[in-house]
């Protein structure tokens, strides 16, 4: 904070805020398709003051298998759960230890699912990919699995910041 004098009395300059993320949200049902099994999903705002950043997500159903609708509203539930239960010691200054927790997060999912399709026959083949985006003042950490993509758009240039088809650990 820079601090002036003017006629004997000191004016503060007002920290700069860092700038509100807005963001918009959207499924399309795509072409020749009877039904959307899409799930698009951001944490509420009220968690960026709380937590320091922002998770959004999308989830894509599996459109030819039965349950990929469930499978994605599935995925992204679990990761509004993740954000409520984020312990305030996970810090946002540090993010190899929220990389670490988002990609625990994903593989729970995974066997949260596996589980349920075990349990219920006709979601025996549901499935969906999971692509998340943690922001944060300083970092963006990402954790996905399928071939669902995140791009950023900088500068005017526009690039996949994912590859490959699975999440490795």
């Amino acid at each position: 904070m820079r601090v002036a004098v003017d006629g004997g009395r000191c004016l503060s300059e007002p920290r700069p805020q860092p700038p509100t993320l807005q963001v918009a949200l959207k499924a399309h049902i795509g072409f020749g398709r009877n039904t959307n099994k899409d799930t698009v999903w951001a944490a509420p705002a009220e968690f960026d003051r709380d937590r320091g950043g922002r998770l959004l997500a999308v989830a894509d159903g599996m459109g030819g298998q039965k349950g990929g609708g469930f499978a994605s509203r599935y995925a992204c539930s679990g990761l509004a759960d993740y954000y409520r239960k984020l312990p305030r010691r996970c810090s946002r200054s540090n993010p190899a230890e929220l990389s670490r927790y988002l990609t625990d997060l994903v593989y729970r999912i995974d066997r949260g699912l596996r589980l349920v399709a075990h349990k219920t026959k006709t979601l025996q083949d549901m499935g969906t990919t999971l692509s998340c985006l943690e922001l944060t003042a300083t970092h963006g950490i990402i954790a996905h699995v399928g071939d669902s993509r995140i791009y950023r758009w900088r500068r005017g240039h526009l690039s996949c910041l994912t590859r490959g088809p699975l999440l490795r650990r």
